[in-house]
């Protein structure tokens, strides 16, 4: 039996909105989304606000999570997705574009690991 391989994106976005990156509702709708624009399955979320500003939020998967910690004052922020299946490059096209529009970033830069 061959082990399972783990596929993890992560993406730095810089020049978000501020207001935006310290709004949970909006943060933890962007999560979901990823999870839809990559066919993968919520199960459970987890978040914690910081003082004076700033979310470290978690989306469980079936497949694995989706994490994000916001820095509003630095406007950037930093997603990592990770999944037992592979993330095609056009899914990962698509989830840098929703991060984009969705937290307002001016860019957005990923990378991928694969083991």
């Amino acid at each position: 039996m061959q082990p399972a391989s783990i596929c993890s994106v992560g993406f730095r976005l810089s020049g978000a909105q501020c207001d935006t990156l310290d709004d949970l509702e909006a943060v933890e709708r962007a999560l979901r989304r990823v999870a839809g624009a990559a066919a993968l399955t919520p199960v459970a979320s987890v978040h914690h606000r910081f003082q004076p500003r700033g979310i470290s939020a978690v989306l469980v998967l079936a497949e694995s999570h989706i994490a994000i910690h916001t820095w509003p004052e630095e406007r950037t922020a930093h997603v990592t997705l990770t999944s037992c299946r592979d993330l095609p490059a056009d899914t990962i096209v698509s989830v840098s574009r929703l991060l984009k529009g969705d937290l307002g970033a001016g860019t957005v830069v990923s990378g991928t690991v694969v083991v």
